[in-house]
């Protein structure tokens, strides 16, 4: 029986149209399979008939999706019977479905719905589910999340502790949750499979800061083009840009050392990390200054996650010599305008951010509340 869970899982399915390899939808187009016959998403939360009022919804359903390939003559979704790997998580990387070659793939039970980070955690300890090549799991977590779910769609290679090698890809859809689909491809090139993880490797070193374990500058960087060239074509949805700058961090690597200075730092980047919800994206971009990308976000919304990580990192300790030691950030936040290009919006964050640190530190500024002439200044 077709639900209203499996529909919506099903309209995700149908739009990423990336079963992986050997996947078929029975001659039609991309456009005929992402837009069944009768039937459309109307937002989230429901489905518009199209015609054919008052007759039975799911036998209307069934054939269209039959037609395509989506679904078998019975109204089974092909992916509850299919070898091929679906999961959908949530904008803040909870699980809220996966067909049972997932389940089985990562040791999930039928009615679990963990968060990711807590899913890898516990296979890693089990020496199970994804092969993760690191000695330190946090780091590995900490660098992970700092790329998973930043772009619109991702595709990689990656193998399980049982031997199986898979293609998975992730799509990220409008309001924030995420498809994730693995294919098995143990059989195909194997020959090549080290090269093809050396090159993934590569990209992903790329990608990172050495020190801390976050994104780097080119990556955040990139993550900002993308929320201006969203606002471009979508012109309704705003977000924010808040540049974090440790206080007075010279200080610190005057009086306790340079050692004690890549501790702070790490430490900051592990802190904020863990409350950065997936679609965000932090990274440092040098020295003690770090950034956050926080897209369709408003200022309001943007200035109550920064305050309660300011709360967060007040409580942190992280010299285990020295420890009475505690540290503190500011914070700018400009929200994005019509017209902005990445300079304009980085540096009406970074006017916000001075401003804080004139007023004593330990605060957040807007670039709003800034005086006209004050946020005018160059």
């Amino acid at each position: 029986m077709i639900t209203f869970q499996s529909f919506m899982i099903n309209q995700s399915v149908i739009a990423a149209c990336n079963f992986g390899p050997g996947f078929r939808t029975q001659g039609k187009s991309a456009r005929q399979v992402r837009q069944p016959l009768r039937f459309r998403q109307q937002g989230s939360f429901g489905l518009r008939q199209t015609g054919n009022a008052g007759k039975n919804v799911d036998d209307f359903l069934i054939r269209d999706l039959a037609e395509i390939g989506i679904v078998d003559a019975n109204g089974a979704y092909l992916h509850e019977i299919t070898p091929v790997m679906v999961a959908a998580y949530d904008g803040f990387d909870r699980l809220r479905y996966a067909n049972p070659a997932f389940r089985a793939a990562w040791f999930i039970g039928p009615d679990e719905t963990p968060l990711w980070s807590d899913l890898m955690r516990r296979n890693f300890l089990a020496g199970r589910g994804t092969v993760i090549r690191a000695e330190n799991f946090e780091e590995w977590l900490r660098s992970t999340q700092s790329r998973r779910g930043k772009t619109g769609f991702r595709a990689f290679e990656t193998d399980l502790v049982d031997g199986r090698w898979l293609w998975m890809t992730e799509t990220v859809l409008d309001d924030g949750s995420m498809l994730c689909i693995a294919s098995d491809i143990t059989d195909l090139q194997s020959d090549e499979r080290s090269l093809r993880q050396d090159r993934d490797q590569a990209i992903k070193a790329s990608q990172t800061d050495d020190l801390t374990g976050v994104a780097n500058r080119r990556f955040v960087m990139e993550r900002i083009e993308e929320m201006l060239k969203q606002q471009e074509s979508e012109r309704h949805r705003r977000g924010c840009l808040a540049v974090l700058d440790i206080d007075h961090f010279k200080s610190v690597n005057d009086r306790y050392g340079h050692q004690a200075g890549d501790m702070v730092l790490c430490d900051f980047a592990s802190q904020i990390h863990q409350h950065v919800r997936r679609t965000d994206c932090f990274g440092r971009v040098g020295g003690e200054e770090f950034v956050l990308v926080l897209p369709n976000t408003p200022p309001a919304e943007a200035e109550l996650i920064i305050e309660r990580m300011l709360a967060i990192v007040r409580l942190s300790r992280p010299l285990a010599d020295h420890p009475d030691f505690r540290y503190t950030f500011s914070a700018g936040i400009a929200e994005t305008q019509i017209g902005d290009v990445a300079v304009s919006l980085y540096s009406r964050a970074d006017k916000a951010l001075y401003a804080a640190k004139m007023a004593g530190r330990d605060r957040i500024y807007r670039s709003d509340d800034l005086p006209d002439q004050a946020a005018a200044l160059g």
